[in-house]
């Protein structure tokens, strides 16, 4: 048997002799093996075909769109703008968190009148109702409302404030918290003193600042004092330790410490 092509067909044909010491089913074996290899080239052919343009779709390169391009990214790539809570003095289910200057922390206040003046310039604001900014906190300006009595919130970064907060803190010799009142006259003996001797102190009015008593109230229930010593001024607060009265020694050795 012997395999030909004519006219791009394959054909078997069959002679009837074959070299010294071939058998018949040698014959067959070869011409299986022939027909076994045309239709595996044909078949390989055929698949090379067919690839060629699905590799050429795959590997073609899709530019990336970052999440700051275009408005079709999903909620969960990019977060959805925040709305600003609407903070006045008839609000009730707010809280704010202001700085203190003399001991450099954060204190909580649930009305605007518990925030002291002195540190009305930025709060930060927490509402429930509102979610609250990526990566930033609200901020609100407590000095004044505007003509719809609202108080002004902005957007601020996490980093942004730290470093205000840092910024503000009072230096490291200012120490002396300093609780008075117009009307007293041992805290004008201590303010004078205090002056002399060169000792940094901050001052607050208890009848003026609205936040004072309850800075001397937290600091009480801390230092573990009884309310009631906080009737009268003036009151010292050095370095954590609460000072009832004004004795000259013990401010100054407590200052000096």
């Amino acid at each position: 048997m012997c395999a030909s092509e004519e006219n791009g067909k394959w054909f078997i044909t069959k002679r009837d002799h074959f070299p010294a010491g071939w058998r018949a089913d040698h014959a067959m074996w070869t011409m299986e093996m022939i027909r076994y290899c045309i239709d595996t080239r044909m078949f390989l052919v055929c698949l090379t075909a067919l690839l060629i343009p699905f590799w050429s779709c795959s590997s073609k390169k899709v530019p990336v769109q970052s999440i700051d391009e275009g408005t079709g990214s999903s909620a969960a790539e990019q977060p959805a703008a925040t709305s600003l809570p609407k903070v006045n003095a008839e609000r009730t289910d707010l809280i704010f968190r202001y700085l203190d200057q003399g001991s450099r922390r954060l204190l909580t206040a649930t009305t605007i009148d518990e925030v002291p003046e002195s540190a009305r310039d930025q709060v930060v604001v927490v509402d429930s109702s509102v979610r609250e900014p990526v990566g930033g906190v609200f901020v609100v300006d407590l000095r004044r409302a505007d003509d719809n009595q609202l108080y002004p919130v902005r957007v601020v970064t996490a980093h942004a404030m730290d470093e205000w907060i840092r910024n503000k803190r009072p230096q490291a010799s200012t120490k002396v918290r300093f609780y008075s009142a117009s009307w007293c006259g041992a805290c004008n003996k201590a303010r004078a003193f205090l002056k002399k001797k060169g000792i940094p102190y901050v001052e607050k009015d208890v009848e003026k600042d609205s936040g004072a008593r309850k800075e001397l109230a937290e600091a009480a229930s801390n230092a573990g004092v009884s309310p009631d010593k906080l009737s009268s001024v003036p009151i010292f607060i050095v370095g954590g330790r609460m000072l009832f009265g004004f004795d000259p020694k013990k401010l100054a050795a407590l200052a000096s410490q």
